[in-house]
């Protein structure tokens, strides 16, 4: 499960920039229902339940006695490698020209 952790406003910038799926959600980066398919992927690939997300059934595929988390891994980087999966408006957003505010 991911972890909180408080961030000082003044590195804000840098990271919206940096990581435009971390601050936005993958929802932003990637065609409507993507998290969704992979989530049935991974239920359908190792016999669980689908999740809220598709951490929540990765979490479940984990508990099985295989305990598979290479193959885990690897499911997901091949789904997230494929190029059907990105967004079409991704470049738009991209080339933001995203910029700290003003000092006061």
């Amino acid at each position: 499960m991911a972890k909180l952790v408080d961030l000082p406003l003044d590195q804000l910038p840098s990271l919206i920039s940096n990581r435009l799926g971390l601050i936005l959600g993958p929802g932003a980066v990637f065609q409507h229902e993507t998290i969704k398919r992979l989530s049935e992927q991974i239920a359908d690939h190792y016999q669980v339940s689908i999740g809220r997300n598709y951490i929540e059934t990765s979490d479940e595929a984990l508990e099985l006695p295989s305990n598979d988390e290479a193959g885990i891994r690897d499911l997901v980087r091949r789904f997230f490698g494929d190029a059907k999966t990105k967004a079409t408006d991704l470049k738009a957003l991209a080339e933001i020209k995203w910029k700290p505010p003003p000092r006061r």
